[in-house]
């Protein structure tokens, strides 16, 4: 009977510690990440540049009617290195460094996906995001060709933006 108790015992414990780790905390900092070492962002931190109670308000009438709020869609813009213009593509030596910025239209847990020149194809947690803020991400250019990047919140996915790292000297 002993045993049985210990087994019954250890078996709550179990259960109590998992369902303790499930517990999601909504309000959790956009900085909670699962970095992988070989993601281009290079660990870089994602950063809310949202303007306080107007954050809906600082995008919606975005200058380069790229972005359409309440539509349903997330959406993702690379930045050239000086973050005056952004695009859905953009093309950059090597060694250079952007800037993805992201507009979820939905608050959630963000997940953001690389295909790599390779066709691998790397992820990294971003951390709880919120409807109608901006968000940053500092993007190194660190291996030649295109690479393609996007976002999903929940099951919502992002639009997809590509980078080509070209390696010298181009004449144009």
């Amino acid at each position: 009977m002993g045993i049985k108790v210990i087994a019954l015992i250890i078996v709550f414990l179990l259960a109590g510690s998992i369902l303790a780790s499930a517990e999601v905390d909504d309000k959790s900092p956009t900085e909670e990440r699962n970095t992988v070492d070989s993601f281009s962002t290079n660990g870089a931190s994602l950063v809310d540049i949202s303007s306080g109670s107007n954050a809906v308000d600082s995008y919606a009438s975005s200058e380069d009617g790229l972005f359409t709020r309440g539509c349903g869609n997330n959406k993702i813009w690379i930045l050239d290195p000086d973050c005056s213009k952004r695009g859905l593509d953009l093309s950059l030596p090597f060694g250079q460094w952007s800037v993805l910025e992201l507009g979820p239209d939905t608050s959630g847990y963000a997940m953001l996906f690389h295909r790599l020149p390779s066709g691998d194809l790397q992820t990294e947690y971003m951390g709880y995001v919120h409807s109608g803020h901006r968000y940053r991400l500092s993007l190194c250019a660190d291996s030649t060709g295109t690479h393609e990047m996007w976002y999903r919140v929940g099951w919502q996915e992002s639009n997809h933006v590509t980078l080509d790292v070209w390696q010298g000297q181009r004449s144009y």
